[in-house]
């Protein structure tokens, strides 16, 4: 009879770690390593700009990236080995600070953007904050942009969309860096 009760308990309480608020809005898996120029146009190459964000100045690479953001504006974002892919420091990160920048909406180029971090000697970072505002939801056709910020932003890295928004606890997945 014990049994019985603590199995009908577990299946009625949800699990302590899945936050009933946690709604998500967008959900990337994978990244896509920045490459400077997207193709030629009369024999000159064309940038390889993204909702306005210019290019990095060379060829990056990343390993592993996820990102989850929710209706609050709260976003999590792990991104691994993103590396130089060419020149003199090919395979170094260099230790630029980075930020996210999420652009909801086809013809958006006003991001929601979240603070600066530092890239670890491996091109490791990790957000876990809100962003500078919630956004829409849902938020349609989403990018997330891994920046150089300043005045004139260059994009690194780039989110990979993927429109399951099934997955619950953004802290506690398998996907968390260890």
């Amino acid at each position: 009879m014990k049994t019985w009760t603590l199995v009908a308990l577990l299946l009625l309480v949800p699990p302590v770690f899945l936050r009933a608020d946690e709604t998500l809005v967008a959900r990337f898996d994978g990244g896509i390593g920045v490459d400077p120029v997207s193709g030629l146009s009369s024999g000159a190459p064309v940038p390889n700009v993204v909702r306005g964000v210019a290019p990095g100045g060379i060829v990056w690479h990343i390993g592993e990236f996820h990102a989850r953001v929710d209706h609050t504006g709260h976003i999590f974002i792990m991104g691994r080995r993103l590396v130089l892919a060419g020149g003199d420091n090919m395979g170094q990160s260099l230790g630029l600070s980075v930020q996210g920048q999420l652009f909801c909406g086809a013809s958006s180029k006003t991001p929601l953007t979240t603070t600066t971090t530092t890239l670890s000697a491996d091109g490791n970072f990790q957000f876990d904050e809100r962003l500078s505002a919630a956004p829409p939801d849902p938020c349609v056709d989403a990018v997330l942009l891994i920046v150089i910020p300043g005045s004139s932003p260059r994009w690194l890295a780039a989110g990979v969309p993927n429109s399951d928004l099934t997955v619950h606890n953004t802290r506690h997945s398998r996907w968390q860096p260890r």
